[in-house]
């Protein structure tokens, strides 16, 4: 089985800003991760992968009237792909991922990794935790 990581993607995930709107709902963001996979489901997460829709804003205040903390980037995604498309095409003509820029996550679900990991046995005392 392949140990190569050959395959890059981008995935996201939601975050709380830990900031409300004006009637006290939260306010949630999305970030992009890049990923590279291998055939047998080990996965390396980007230590740059911090492309997210939000930014905070730290423009001019109107005192006394709310404003939120945070402003919509919709370029986020848009330099995540960008991002991992050049780590592909780095791969694909012969390169390699360099270690220090790269971090262990979670294996895929279902992957040989992912057995191999102890995760299953994990994901199965949660689930019976929760009753």
């Amino acid at each position: 089985m392949n140990r190569v990581f050959n395959n890059v993607f981008v995935r996201g995930s939601l975050f709380d800003t830990f900031d409300r709107t004006e009637d006290g709902n939260p306010i949630y963001g999305e970030s992009w991760g890049i990923y590279a996979e291998n055939d047998y489901g080990e996965r390396l997460l980007h230590t740059a992968s911090d492309f997210c829709d939000l930014k905070k804003y730290d423009g001019p205040r109107v005192e006394g009237e709310w404003e939120p903390d945070w402003s919509h980037d919709p370029k986020g995604i848009e330099r995540a792909e960008r991002f991992a498309e050049r780590v592909q095409a780095h791969i694909d003509a012969g390169g390699a991922i360099d270690p220090e820029r790269w971090y262990h996550a979670d294996p895929r679900y279902g992957s040989h990794a992912y057995g191999d990991s102890g995760q299953e046995e994990k994901l199965i005392e949660w689930e019976r935790a929760q009753g």
